[in-house]
């Protein structure tokens, strides 16, 4: 994989009032304690809707006509594994939201009425699971312009592969990539604003199986998907998810410009716990390799510099890695830099317009220059 780096692109006074609100990395609850979200600070959504073990008596157990009640065993660790991983490259974090509650007595991944079978404790549950993902959505839509919501899953189907999801059938999937291109079936993809509107003009064919998608990326990591380059769509008689409500509701889709991505991992990443690290690690990967291809937008552990001086300048080199050298076109006094939670880092005295700082031993993570000691308001 090239060596990516992860580019900021909102402003301080945003951070600043972000971080009050919702500290990236902190886990917030709804009121009933029974969702939890996990603030984020990257344009990424992670959704686990089937991996809650909670078990109230206070809600009764789902008994719908064909609910179905049994748990995505072990993706709730997984996210969290992964959560750790994403963090441990970059420094920031993904935007987490977790059912808490067993499927038995909420299913986030249904239609209220269904989901909640009644129960205004699940429904106030499956409200909140909803909002946090709005929540989340609309921060990466205002900062970073666009980005990619994973619904995580896991299946008991006997081939062991990872179905990747994007609202299209067996059957459409099995079409030619002309068809796939059509507008058509583009209007029936939960990855449709990709699809439209992507600066390297790959295909909505390529981004489903291409040597770029998805599945080609997880492919060359070792882990077999459906769809992809070896596998461009299921049997006629294979057990396949083709994405579910929650990619329907959050993806692109309808509109918006967060693009969803149903992905049901097998049993052989999730079970044992050396495993589901590793594939943990791998994925972390594979989701930076995925938004540096088809966002743009890159991500690595390294430590990334906005200038909010208003004072032409020169910061290089950016990300930076040991040294930063300060440029600017006149003499400015002092600078300040702040972390991406607010937090002043230091502040340093210019003599002159140069300035080279150590930042050799400086957390990963996003940093705001400003001149003078305060942020902005």
């Amino acid at each position: 994989m090239a060596k990516i780096y992860f580019l900021i692109l909102f402003t301080l006074q945003f951070v600043v009032a972000w971080s009050q609100a919702y500290v990236p990395g902190q886990s917030y609850f709804s009121d009933n304690n029974f969702v939890e979200y996990i603030a984020g600070n990257l344009p990424i959504v992670i959704s686990v809707p089937h991996g809650g073990e909670l078990l109230p008596s206070s809600i009764p157990d789902r008994n719908c006509m064909g609910c179905t009640t049994v748990k995505d065993a072990y993706t709730q660790e997984l996210c969290r594994a992964l959560t750790d991983e994403i963090f441990s490259k970059t420094g920031c974090h993904p935007h987490v939201i977790i059912n808490l509650l067993h499927r038995k007595k909420l299913d986030a991944n249904r239609e209220i009425v269904e989901a909640a079978n009644g129960n205004a404790d699940a429904e106030q549950s499956w409200n909140a699971y909803h909002t946090f993902i709005n929540l989340a959505k609309d921060n990466i839509e205002q900062n970073w312009g666009k980005g990619l919501f994973i619904d995580l899953h896991g299946h008991g189907h006997t081939k062991q592969r990872l179905e990747l999801g994007y609202l299209l059938t067996t059957n459409q999937l099995s079409m030619s990539d002309a068809i796939l291109d059509s507008k058509a079936l583009i209007e029936k993809s939960s990855i449709k604003h990709l699809a439209e509107s992507n600066n390297k003009q790959f295909t909505h064919a390529q981004l489903l199986r291409g040597t770029s998608s998805l599945g080609a990326l997880m492919d060359a990591f070792g882990y077999a998907a459906v769809p992809s380059p070896l596998d461009v769509a299921p049997l006629a008689n294979d057990d396949y998810f083709n994405g579910g409500y929650n990619v329907l509701r959050h993806g692109s889709i309808d509109k918006g410009r967060i693009d969803g991505i149903q992905i049901e991992c097998n049993s052989n990443v999730r079970f044992d716990s050396s495993t589901r690290k590793k594939f943990a690690k791998d994925l972390s990967e594979v989701l930076a390799e995925y938004l540096n291809i088809h966002y743009f937008i890159q991500l690595d552990c390294g430590k990334v510099f906005t200038e909010e001086t208003g004072i032409d300048n020169k910061i290089y080199p950016n990300p930076a890695a040991d040294e930063l050298v300060l440029n600017f076109s006149q003499s400015i006094g002092s600078v300040s830099i702040f972390n991406a939670f607010g937090q002043k880092v230091t502040t340093l005295s210019i003599e002159g317009n140069r300035e080279i700082i150590d930042v050799s031993k400086w957390p990963c993570g996003i940093y705001f220059i400003l001149q003078g000691d305060t942020p902005h308001k």
